[in-house]
């Protein structure tokens, strides 16, 4: 808004405004800088449109009679108002173990404002393990940084990411990304029973592990004799081992008669081995 020249010298019949950027926090090309103007007719005032947010501008205005054009009035200098932010940019997974995941990302090309923080909400997409609701969808702030690593992840599960930059106006859309946890060591089988047995042999069966952490490479059987009524050498009591593919049963033969063995099973993953599982046997 303005008033009217106080020495007109003539009817005054249009207004020019001028117009130019000054400064900006945002990423703008050379236009933002270059002189515009518009013509206002019949009224002192007007509204500039299509200015970049949070940023500085001169204005003048001069007014015209049927003569011409009159000298600009002195430079205005304004500021625009925070708005909407872009989202930051340059999202990408940094680093990752079996229990978290290093998100890193750049600033918003164009802030609008100033950025006072960075808004992370994630959740589980993926898992292979049994999960409570820590896996649902969780939010962290972030100020002052453009990185963030997430904590208490499930092992070898996989997480949606999405960042959103936020001034003092608004929360931007948000920027999204997949990552993945590494495989860790399984937990123990479970149900590892004995199904059927002769007088030499047993079929020991279990279940997976419940909490795999992975993918389930093989399974590793270890027992020894721990009791027996007959007249044994010392390879009786000898661990001995047997390492089970793709299924989760095993038959154990040449066994000695009605005696009382140990017998454990462990699931193994490309990191490892988890704990063992015991299975007690009768005697037979």
């Amino acid at each position: 808004m303005w008033d009217p020249p106080t020495i007109p010298n003539g009817i005054i019949l249009s207004y020019r405004v001028e117009y130019f950027g000054v400064e900006t926090t945002s990423t703008v090309n050379s236009s933002f800088y270059d002189v515009r103007d518009m013509t206002v007719y019949n009224v002192a005032s007007t509204f500039i449109y299509d200015l970049v947010p949070f940023s500085t501008y001169n204005m003048t205005v001069a007014a015209a009679t049927s003569i011409g054009e009159g000298p600009s009035s002195s430079v205005v200098v304004n500021m625009t108002e925070e708005g909407i932010p872009s989202p930051p940019t340059n999202l990408r997974l940094s680093e990752r173990s079996s229990r978290s995941l290093m998100f890193e990302w750049e600033s918003p090309l164009l802030p609008h404002g100033i950025i006072e923080y960075y808004l992370l909400t994630y959740h589980g997409v993926e898992t292979l393990n049994t999960v409570d609701y820590s896996f649902s969808s969780l939010k962290e702030k972030v100020a002052n940084d453009t990185f963030m690593e997430l904590k208490g992840l499930e092992p070898y599960s996989e997480y949606e990411v999405r960042v959103q930059a936020s001034n003092s106006r608004a929360l931007s859309a948000g920027r999204m990304i997949a990552g993945r946890t590494l495989e860790d060591v399984p937990s123990s089988p479970v149900n590892v029973l004995v199904v059927d047995a002769d007088n030499t042999s047993l079929l020991l069966m279990w279940d997976p592990p419940t909490i795999p952490n992975g993918i389930i490479l093989y399974y590793r059987v270890v027992y020894f004799g721990a009791e027996t009524t007959s007249t044994v050498n010392s390879s009786f009591y000898d661990v001995r081992v047997m390492t089970v593919y793709n299924v989760t049963s095993t038959f154990i033969y040449d066994l000695v008669p009605f005696s009382t063995y140990n017998i454990t099973v462990a699931a193994a993953t490309s990191i490892g081995e988890g704990p063992l599982k015991k299975a007690l046997l009768p005697q037979w």
